[in-house]
């Protein structure tokens, strides 16, 4: 046997409540050659047991998938040999030792490709979430925050006032010059963490720069917006601090556009007016939270 031809061979794992039968599939197994083979073990043992081949016995073991529970995209794959339950593949109890072993060893690579399929969506999933990610905070990062800002806006925006807030830490390079990176990674987790806890599950939170933070929160009006701003900015406060950055602080500015101006409004336009406060907020002496007059 060949090391493809070993590779491609279907890993059978016999389940009978009938010893007779049970002896004689095995025996009909080990002769199989590249077809099938029989293996121990769990039935849920990825990457091993491939194909369960039971007689649906009722005495028997259950199996995954007896009572109808869903079955995963790593779960065996089941041949039943007349009886009852759930089975992939099930024959007559008459069935020809060349039905058997095609039908287990059909399924068997109906099983590779399953998980095969699986890993590879998996992967997919988590390439794509990492690249999303800002792999210090936990929080989205730029490309993730630019992609959601212009559904988000629409989304929200038709219905209500949202507030589009830009934060950062004041002198944060003196944290990472005084105290060392680890320190300044430390610093903007903990500022992370506060933003997080302080806003809604529905509010839009991400690390848009080195240490500048987007906030996109949908509000009543004005006045709410302000203050919502202020208490999280006061909240990384004291996060910072906590965190053992002491006299650490952290500036926001922030702009205010209405429903009915929100499809008129750019995510560009409404940066630029976020930004401009925040320049504001520091040229005003930092520690503050400064809102825009226009958008």
């Amino acid at each position: 046997m060949t090391r493809m031809e070993r590779s491609l061979a279907s890993n059978v794992r016999i389940i009978a409540g009938n010893p007779d039968l049970a002896r004689r599939w095995a025996k009909l197994i080990a002769s199989a050659a590249t077809d099938v083979r029989l293996v121990d073990g769990h039935v849920g043992e990825e990457g091993r047991v491939e194909v369960i081949l039971t007689d649906g016995n009722p005495q028997t073991p259950a199996w995954p998938g007896r009572s109808g529970e869903h079955l995963d995209d790593n779960m065996a794959g089941i041949v039943c040999i007349g009886g009852q339950g759930r089975a992939d593949v099930r024959l007559p109890d008459n069935a020809t030792d060349r039905e058997i072993l095609l039908a287990c060893s059909l399924l068997g690579e109906v099983v590779r490709l399953r998980r095969r399929l699986a890993a590879e969506s998996q992967a997919a999933r988590r390439a794509a979430h990492e690249a999303l990610t800002d792999p210090l905070t936990g929080l989205p990062n730029r490309r993730a925050w630019e992609q959601a800002l212009t559904g988000e806006l629409a989304a929200v925006g038709a219905r209500r006032t949202v507030c589009l807030a830009i934060l950062d830490l004041d002198h944060f390079k003196r944290i990472n010059d005084a105290q060392g990176h680890a320190a300044g990674d430390a610093a903007l987790c903990a500022a992370a963490a506060a933003l997080v806890g302080g806003l809604r599950d529905g509010d839009l939170v991400a690390r848009i720069g080195g240490d500048e933070f987007g906030l996109l929160i949908p509000v009543p009006d004005r006045r709410v917006a302000e203050v919502v701003v202020e208490r999280v900015r006061c909240r990384v406060n004291a996060a910072l601090s906590e965190a053992g950055r002491q006299g650490a602080t952290a500036s926001a500015g922030f702009c205010v556009v209405p429903s009915s101006d929100t499809f008129s409004t750019s995510p560009q336009r409404l940066m630029h007016a976020a930004d401009e406060a925040l320049r504001a907020a520091k040229s005003l002496g930092r520690n503050r939270s400064v809102g825009s007059n226009s958008v």
